[in-house]
């Protein structure tokens, strides 16, 4: 059987696409983070001028760093060193009790388990194009080293699945279009029996059975909802809703966003995914201008020389990908 060949140039046109749809789909859902009441959006409002700072896209500057100074193939300790250096000043849910729990000396998978009661939560989902990028075409490779990286905060939980899932999805995308094969790679990663696996299937059943938007997102809340407006289930069913149920680049993601909940992390996703898959050329210029090229960092991520722009973050993640 003949390989799948990915030239350079659609490469890193990916990669860069997939950089600035975590800009605009963070963008556009951040100021809505939180609420719970189905949303009307069908653009950014408030306009930016700008990207929105995101740790959605810091964690990962922080395992890109990461890579540059270890190398390409992580160990636990290294994503323990990385955190303790730049990411421990991050207090909320699973980074707090992650920090706590390295604090006492205990380590991942221990760290991310212990006392932890935010394991099945949006922190590791929203930090797996890393492991996409690094490895395209790679699904299983993708979604191992995303189980190391879920391990420090998240470990047993929901949200080791939401990143192993996202992972392989989205390195899967590089060289598949189709839907519902790349949901069905994104399945073979994870257990049957998980809540994200469930919930995904639930929203692909809607879809295929022409229940209209709306009443699938209260299916999803119905079957899977938690009064945790970032638990990883329900944010799952809204991204995947959003991906499958748009019209275009603009209404997946706002449809996507109307859902609510975790509003940055299901838009920021979803935009890095359908960067992926269709390359700058799929992002249409209303949605690209407002946000920019620029990186802005989260204040709570300290002492870490990242990339200045999109275009710088893809010629490092290029460069970590050949190895």
């Amino acid at each position: 059987m003949a390989g799948i060949k990915l030239s350079e140039s659609e490469y890193k046109d990916k990669v860069y696409a997939c950089w600035l749809g975590k800009n605009i789909g963070g963008t556009l859902g951040a100021p809505y983070e939180g609420r719970r009441e189905a949303l009307s959006l069908t653009y950014y409002d408030p306009v930016p001028d700008g990207s929105a700072p995101n740790d959605d896209l810091d964690f990962q500057l922080v395992w890109l760093k990461m890579l540059q100074d270890r190398g390409v193939k992580p160990k636990l300790e290294d994503f323990v060193d990385y955190w303790v250096r730049h990411l421990s000043s991050y207090p909320w849910n699973e980074y707090g009790f992650c920090r706590r729990n390295l604090e006492r000396g205990l380590r991942p998978p221990i760290s991310g388990c212990f006392e932890n009661y935010f394991v099945d939560e949006m922190g590791s989902p929203i930090r797996s194009e890393i492991w996409a990028c690094v490895a395209p075409g790679d699904p299983q490779l993708a979604a191992e080293i995303a189980w190391m990286d879920s391990a420090l905060d998240h470990a047993g939980g929901e949200g080791t699945y939401g990143e192993m899932f996202w992972s392989a999805v989205e390195s899967a995308a590089f060289v598949v279009s189709d839907p519902k094969a790349l949901v069905r790679v994104g399945l073979s990663m994870i257990p049957i029996w998980s809540r994200i696996s469930r919930v995904i299937r639930e929203a692909l059943w809607c879809h295929d059975k022409g229940v209209p938007w709306a009443e699938a997102r209260e299916r999803v809340l119905r079957c899977f909802g938690h009064q945790q407006p970032c638990h990883a289930p329900q944010n799952h069913g809204f991204t995947v809703i959003g991906w499958l149920y748009g019209r275009d680049y603009g209404d997946k993601l706002c449809k996507a966003v109307n859902c609510a909940y975790d509003t940055d992390c299901t838009g920021a996703t979803l935009g890095s995914l359908l960067g992926i898959l269709g390359g700058t050329s799929g992002i249409p210029r209303e949605w690209r201008d407002p946000v920019g090229d620029r990186i802005v960092l989260h204040k709570f991520t300290r002492n870490l020389e990242a990339p200045r722009t999109v275009g710088e973050l893809t010629e490092q993640t290029a460069r970590l990908a050949f190895k």
